[in-house]
């Protein structure tokens, strides 16, 4: 039996190896207010990769997140919006389009070179023809400010935000008025 310990030891470590760190998920409704001052609920989930060096305070990074806007019957408006590996800042409403306009921030610099280390360091979605779809940003929405939570924490019990909860909880992506900024990237992705 005493042979096979260091076996036994071996595979479990190797399989947890494998599998790597564990995640963690979470959902919420939201309350959204556009420019034009209409507030909107969309549900969000995020999943987090916990990514702590051994010894160290709590670090997480986003694996993927979804938005999906609804009417007030509760149900969806428009496609869920899904990615991996950002941070939404802004959702908004584009009247003379007729389309919804979303504002991520690249939550890792993989991400951030993926996306062609766009300054300012934000990546723009439409809603158009029934599908996200990804497009240049637009310089105008620099100085516009983050209506959408930033960075839900892990631990946090999040059932239903509103706008006034949020306004406390910005930041991170944005300035320290919680603005959309013409250059940066984002932090350690030189």
């Amino acid at each position: 039996m005493n042979a096979l310990a260091p076996a036994i030891v071996v595979v479990t470590c190797a399989s947890l190896l494998a599998c790597g760190p564990p995640t963690e998920h979470t959902s919420w409704r939201e309350e959204v207010e556009l420019s034009g001052g209409r507030v909107i609920t969309v549900e969000r989930t995020v999943t987090w990769q916990d990514v702590t060096p051994w010894g160290q305070s709590k670090s997480y990074l986003t694996r993927s997140l979804t938005i999906e806007i609804l009417t007030e019957s509760g149900r969806a408006a428009a496609p869920i919006w899904r990615a991996e590996r950002e941070r939404v800042l802004l959702l908004d409403w584009d009247s003379s389009n007729r389309e919804y306009i979303l504002v991520t921030y690249p939550a890792n610099c993989s991400r951030y070179r993926e996306a062609g280390r766009p300054q300012p360091p934000y990546i723009q979605y439409r809603l158009r023809n029934g599908e996200w779809t990804q497009v240049p940003f637009e310089a105008e929405l620099v100085g516009r400010r983050a209506n959408m939570l930033v960075h839900p924490r892990v631990s946090q019990e999040l059932e239903f935000l509103t706008v006034s909860q949020k306004e406390e909880l910005q930041g991170g992506a944005t300035g320290q008025t919680g603005q959309l900024v013409a250059e940066g990237r984002p932090p350690g992705c030189g």
